[in-house]
Parts: C-alpha cells; structure tokens; sequence
C-alpha cells in the first residue's frame, strides 16, 4: 500500500495547492456547519473545487458539454432514483418505520447533498467550460499550439 507522501508527491503542484485549498474549506465547512448561508457557500466552494480539480486537463469543449449533460440528467436521475426506488422499497421490506430508520436518512442526506451541490456546480462547470473553449476555439486557430511548440 502507498503512502500518502508518495501520493501528494505524483500530484502535480497545481492540484497540491488545489487540494489544500479544498482541505480548508472542509475544516470550515466542519466549524461552521452547512445549517446557513455561509456553510452552503464554502460547500459550493469546495465543489467548485473538486470540479476544477477534475476539469483542469480538460481542452475540448465536448467534454464540459457531456459533464453539463451528465450534472443534468444526474439531478433528474438521482431525485427519480430516491422518490420512486429506494423509498417505497425501504416501505416494501420494513414499513413506515423503515423509512424513518437511520439507514435510509444517511442515503437520503448523501443523495440530498450530491443533487445539492454537485449537480449546480457541474452544470455552472459545463456551461463555464464549454463557452471559454468555445470562444477560445474559434479565435485561436488549433494550429498555433504545434507552431508555439516549433519556435
């Protein structure tokens, strides 16, 4: 098994310091709980943050419009898979009380919080990407990363 030095130490420095970043808003977010505004937007913050972790790579504009559809129908998805799935089914097999147990509330709190802030910030992600790409695509033609590359 790896260390965790072995690891932090493959990761290029940008997402060091990104993953700090995002180790900070948790303690906050931890200290200052997501009851009120503030702890919702430092969780909107790290999710920004996770997103921008996994994007930063990213250089075709198709890949931020799949992870706008993806967010998209995630949302519709995980909300249909909760309300219609799991719900009756923890009725089905245990009753009411069932539904009311600690299992079902810590899947409802997860799924909750994914729709939440997950969702939002990976359409703003898609949308953010997807138009900067796009307009950086039609104003710099593809040919002028292999003629910076010759120079």
């Amino acid at each position: 098994m790896k260390k965790t030095g072995e690891i932090l130490a493959r990761l290029r420095p940008g997402n060091r310091i990104l993953l700090l970043v995002l180790l900070l808003l948790v303690i906050a977010i931890i200290f200052i709980g997501l009851d009120d505004l503030p702890g919702y937007i430092l969780a909107y913050l790290a999710t920004g943050v996770i997103f921008l972790m996994a994007t930063r790579r990213w250089h075709r504009a198709r890949n931020y419009l799949v992870l706008l559809a993806a967010s998209v129908f995630g949302i519709i998805f995980l909300s249909f898979w909760y309300v219609e799935i799991i719900s009756r089914l923890a009725v089905a097999i245990g009753g009411v009380a069932a539904v009311e147990g600690l299992a079902v509330h810590i899947i409802e709190l997860i799924f909750t919080y994914v729709i939440l802030f997950g969702g939002p910030m990976g359409i703003l992600c898609g949308i953010m990407g997807a138009i900067i790409l796009g307009i950086r695509g039609t104003s710099c033609p593809k040919s002028t990363r292999s003629i910076a590359g010759n120079t």
